[in-house]
């Protein structure tokens, strides 16, 4: 009997910078400032900064309250889209110094 492959528990990244930056951005939904990034993947549970979207305080608790898949349904979003689009502005706009 042959023993499982052991692999080290993903560390999980944090970054202040890219958190603080998220939250400057506006609503994915509404446009108000987004004070409340959304981990795609809880904290708790290893979510990276790196997976978090700009989202209001109300559709935040949303979220939470009816769960991902329903809340990506009901508005039409596309969570893994939508993190790629955010790193992706992020890193543009640091290689041009903002």
């Amino acid at each position: 009997m042959s023993t499982p492959l052991a692999f080290p528990k993903p560390a999980r990244l944090v970054d202040p910078t890219y958190l603080g930056w998220i939250s400057g951005q506006r609503c994915l939904l509404d446009g108000r400032p987004a004070v409340d990034p959304h981990h795609a993947k809880p904290k708790s549970v290893g979510g990276s900064d790196y997976r978090t979207l700009p989202l209001c305080r109300e559709h935040h608790r949303e979220c939470h309250r009816i769960g991902r898949e329903t809340f990506q349904k009901r508005h039409n979003l596309d969570f893994a889209e939508e993190i790629i689009r955010h790193l992706e502005r992020y890193l543009a706009g640091q290689r041009e110094g903002d």
